[in-house]
């Protein structure tokens, strides 16, 4: 989802050069800390020694979960929020733009506006998502963090394909608009009177 925003909040820049490589560099800072701070985690918990609740018997069990381990999420809500203050920025423009212009705004919602609305929401929503995980992971239990993990890659998964559609379907409505009006006219042809 992250590289959808990306190309998102770019384009919603008109492609400014400035934006995507600020928007690809903390992308690829983002996904380097996460992988360095869960190995280090991985090398931590290999050197844990797990006490075996029952002697002679080989049970899954976990080491003991310190709060530092959480700070993988840090990363994420940072790149999170440059995401969504990009977007509140083009957002604002764009209300401006609409106040002070002259056009007319039509019934359907424009792609500009889909765009905006998306763009702010979505970043939005995965940022309150990084931050129920992170607090979870640094106050709950780990049946609490296991709950809030599942959580937040399924609201991710959805998100993600909904971006998608909604753009989908702001480009296909101008046409589904012209097939409705000419379903219309053909109507009114054929329920003239003889």
């Amino acid at each position: 989802m992250q590289g959808i925003m990306v190309h998102r909040i770019c384009s919603m820049h008109f492609g400014n050069m400035m934006i995507y490589r600020i928007l690809v560099l903390s992308l690829v800072i983002e996904f380097v800390l996460v992988l360095v701070i869960q190995c280090l985690v991985g090398l931590v918990l290999m050197k844990e020694d797990v006490p075996n609740p029952v002697p002679g018997y080989s049970l899954c069990t976990t080491p003991p979960y310190t709060a530092w381990m959480a700070t993988f999420w840090i990363p994420i809500v940072f790149f999170e929020s440059l995401v969504l203050y990009l977007a509140i920025r083009v957002g604002l423009r764009y209300r401006a733009h609409i106040r002070y212009s002259q056009t007319v705004v039509s019934t359907r919602q424009s792609l500009a506006y889909i765009m905006c609305r998306d763009s702010i929401l979505f970043p939005f929503m995965s940022l309150i998502m990084c931050i129920i995980g992170f607090i979870s992971n640094t106050r709950f239990s780990p049946l609490d963090i296991e709950m809030a993990m599942s959580v937040s890659g399924s609201v991710l998964c959805i998100i993600g394909p909904r971006l998608i559609l909604n753009l989908r379907e702001a480009y296909y409505q101008p046409f589904t608009e012209e097939m409705k009006m000419e379903v219309e006219s053909d109507k009114a042809v054929v329920d003239l009177p003889p």
